[in-house]
């Protein structure tokens, strides 16, 4: 029933994603989604806060991506002994390769000597 649910109309790009209240919604591709690059989609947010993408009358296919629900906490990555030991080793070998870099001027370049 969608008497009582927010609708709204959004673009489809050429990934087959759309954005809708700080989410990206990602298309399944089919032979229906393929056509609709380009155009726009009914979103329709129930009540209970289920989305469902619409396109010529159909609810289509989709999966939401939610990147505020996605974040990695810094408790999860202190307790991954592995990480550590890996940045560790990076840093290391970062600090070896890390000679300053030698600048010549442009005249040097360019081959230019001063004449006495």
């Amino acid at each position: 029933m969608k008497v009582f649910c927010l609708r709204d109309k959004r673009y489809v790009t050429k990934d087959l994603t759309l954005k809708y209240d700080r989410k990206r919604i990602r298309l399944e591709v089919n032979d229906l989604t393929r056509g609709l690059v380009g155009t726009y989609v009914d979103v329709y947010e129930m009540p209970d806060g289920r989305i469902q993408v619409h396109a010529k009358g159909v609810a289509l296919p989709c999966s939401i991506f939610d990147p505020h629900q996605q974040r990695v906490t810094y408790a999860a990555i202190t307790e991954n002994k592995h990480l550590s030991a890996v940045l560790a080793h990076i840093k290391k070998e970062q600090e070896k390769a890390a000679s300053p870099p030698k600048v010549k001027p442009v005249s040097a370049k360019n081959n230019y000597k001063k004449k006495e």
